[in-house]
């Protein structure tokens, strides 16, 4: 089922959504559950990570308008596909600031709509996964998403992550982190270390490095871990 959050203070705009919506429905074959927010406070305060796979937004709306309630929505998730709509055409190039997937402009037409839409939850299918709940070394939650993550390293029952924006930990196995991220491209290159190639600065013949971090590859796993590392950076280039 896809789920989505229509951010929307007017009725009738939101009702123009909800026709669209069940237009696509009918059309594509899909099952879609909508919720209907009427400010950006409550859709901020009622937030979950991963809950929906599309974001529709508009821009003016009372107490705090669309774009500061996208901001708001980019400090929890930065994954979230992110749709604003609304009358003001001047606001469309704003939305980058906050990785806005798109933008439709009020009166919405169902052919740019459904293209939009498709976009969007193909998108959320191929990424809702890829955001992690983990907790900061201030102890505090926050979610990191997978091609944040330079590499993983276990340390007795935790599984350090090493992201971008800092260092977080999980209660979790490294055999459980490896199911998880080697959907992303990770590789285990250790017993301890799990890595994303996408961040390797230097290969050497056993150790590899992610920015000053020397990361060691196993003699047992350096085969199986060449033989993927050199199918990734294939892929990439």
């Amino acid at each position: 089922m896809v789920k989505i959050a229509i951010v929307e203070d007017e009725k009738e705009s939101f009702q123009r959504l909800k026709e669209l919506i069940g237009r696509y429905e009918r059309e594509k074959n899909e099952k879609i559950e909508t919720r209907w927010f009427t400010e950006g406070l409550t859709f901020i305060d009622e937030y979950n990570v991963g809950e929906y796979d599309c974001v529709f937004m508009d821009i003016d709306m009372p107490h705090i308008n669309g774009m500061e309630t996208a901001k708001e929505l980019r400090k929890l998730d930065s994954v979230v596909p992110l749709i604003f709509v609304s009358i003001m055409v001047q606001y469309a190039i704003e939305g980058y600031s906050v990785d806005a997937m798109d933008f439709l402009v009020k009166p919405i037409q169902y052919l740019k709509f459904s293209m939009k839409l498709e976009k969007a939850i193909n998108y959320s299918r191929k990424n809702r996964q890829a955001v992690f709940k983990l907790v900061g070394e201030d102890g505090l939650t926050q979610y990191v998403t997978a091609n944040e993550i330079l590499y993983a390293e276990s340390v007795n029952h935790y599984v350090y992550f090493h992201a971008t924006k800092g260092d977080f930990k999980k209660l979790i196995s490294m055999t459980k982190a490896e199911q998880i991220l080697s959907e992303f491209g990770f590789l285990r290159c250790d017993v301890s270390f799990l890595i994303n190639p996408a961040y390797v600065t230097m290969l050497g013949n056993d150790y590899l490095m992610i920015g000053e971090n020397k990361i060691p590859i196993s003699r047992n796993r350096k085969k199986e871990f060449m033989r993927r590392f050199t199918s990734y950076r294939k892929f990439v280039y």
